[in-house]
């Protein structure tokens, strides 16, 4: 089991559902702001309703818009049960405008001729020339490409800056966006701890919470439109964004005699 996975299955062996998830000390049915008898606890994905204003594409490639949400439905909000109850409570909704995001993405109407490919598939382009696409609709909307999975793997070049100047998504590790939002998820599950009474601000609370952290979020991939895409990190939606990422950054030059000066004190 991953370290994620094992923070995910402690968070779930910990919650009670007998107990209410705002204050686990005490019990649901004493809860004062459960409205329902029965909670709501099935999460669905519906981009339809986080209704993002649809991209006009635009440069050399067609595209369509991905709805993308901020807090995955299923990936990240549904892992930990004692959300999801807080969430029934609260009536949140992972699927509202707050959690969503325009991105670029692909259709199977749409056809690319690019390369050696003549009116293809995005599917069926070599790597170098799905690349191609990719990065020219990045540069042109200045959007994350949102084709293929969240976990991302970003290799260290050679010449690349130390660790004290660098940024740590470019250090060869594994950057899962997935991971780094259940992460978030965890923090804010930590801030509503059993004490105080059960009362009906925690659930207001937890939906401005959540708005809050789909909101930062948001703010990093809107980064990717600004002179430095990278700042987007740890959030990158695909591979292919993170290769454009790194591609726009300066390889920092070092100083060979200055080097070799350090070397002798």
């Amino acid at each position: 089991m991953t370290q994620i996975g094992e923070l995910i299955a402690i968070s779930n062996i910990a919650d009670d559902k007998v107990k209410c998830p705002f204050c686990p000390d005490k019990n649901l049915d004493d809860c004062k702001s459960k409205e329902d008898e029965k909670l709501d606890l099935k999460v669905k994905s519906k981009p339809s309703q986080l209704n993002v204003t649809r991209l006009s594409p635009k440069g050399d490639f067609d595209y369509t818009t991905a709805q993308h949400h901020l807090i995955s439905a299923k990936q990240c909000y549904a892992k930990l049960k004692r959300l999801v109850r807080m969430g029934a409570i609260a009536k949140y909704d992972i699927n509202d405008p707050p959690n969503g995001i325009a991105l670029p993405t692909v259709a199977n109407n749409l056809r690319y001729t690019v390369g050696n490919s003549t009116k293809k598939k995005y599917g069926g382009l070599s790597p170098a020339e799905k690349k191609t696409v990719a990065f020219s609709v990045m540069q042109t909307e200045g959007a994350q490409w949102h084709v293929g999975h969240h976990a991302v793997t970003v290799e260290l070049h050679e010449n690349w800056a130390n660790e004290e100047e660098d940024t740590p998504w470019r250090r060869g590790h594994l950057v899962s966006y997935d991971n780094e939002v259940i992460n978030k998820l965890l923090k804010l599950l930590a801030k509503f701890e059993p004490e105080g009474h059960c009362d009906e601000e925690k659930p207001d609370n937890f939906k401005k919470e959540m708005d809050a952290l789909s909101k930062e979020i948001k703010g990093k991939l809107e980064k990717f439109k600004t002179k430095r895409p990278g700042d987007s990190s740890p959030f990158f939606v695909s591979q292919l964004a993170a290769d454009y990422a790194k591609s726009t950054e300066t390889v920092p030059q070092v100083n060979v005699n200055q080097r070799s000066r350090s070397k002798k004190k």
